[in-house]
């Protein structure tokens, strides 16, 4: 027997027996919350064919995290849009932490994965200190836009 809800539950009371109980809780993050303490500058670098800023899909291009200077503690967060993905492990990652390991710069090869509408697809970029939370650094929302394969 299955039984769902959509309001909320507070108190499951069960009569006889066992029950198991799946929670589900939807998290909602706003990226474009975090400061901006930490001066942190973010570009996509296609390949020369692509100076002209147009991405295609099937493209191999590099995320470019790059900070004024290095503080002990700093990692880029990453979170993709749709057409971009990170291939690690033989699949697409689209959400991942990167640590500058003592550096002010940190590239990332990406796959553009897919094309996207005409008004882009919004990703973000954050840099946060693990040993200090309140030193963040945020350009805000980023976007993308990819044509469609010819």
């Amino acid at each position: 027997m299955e039984v769902s809800s959509t309001s909320q539950i507070d108190a499951l009371t069960v009569l006889e027996g066992a029950v198991l109980v799946e929670l589900t809780t939807e998290v909602v993050e706003d990226w474009n919350a975090f400061r901006a303490d930490v001066p942190v500058q973010i570009q996509l670098v296609a390949p020369q064919e692509r100076a002209n800023g147009f991405l295609r899909q099937g493209d191999t291009i590099e995320l470019v995290v790059q900070l004024e200077r290095y503080e002990p503690g700093l990692l880029a967060h990453v979170c993709l849009p749709p057409a971009l993905s990170r291939l690690e492990g033989g699949g697409e990652v689209k959400r991942f932490s990167v640590d500058f390991c003592g550096r002010s710069l940190v590239q990332v090869p990406l796959f553009v994965s897919s094309h996207t509408l005409l008004s882009g697809e919004h990703w973000a970029v954050v840099v946060s200190n693990m040993f200090s939370e309140e030193r963040t650094g945020n350009p805000g929302l980023l976007r993308v836009q990819v044509s469609s394969p010819e």
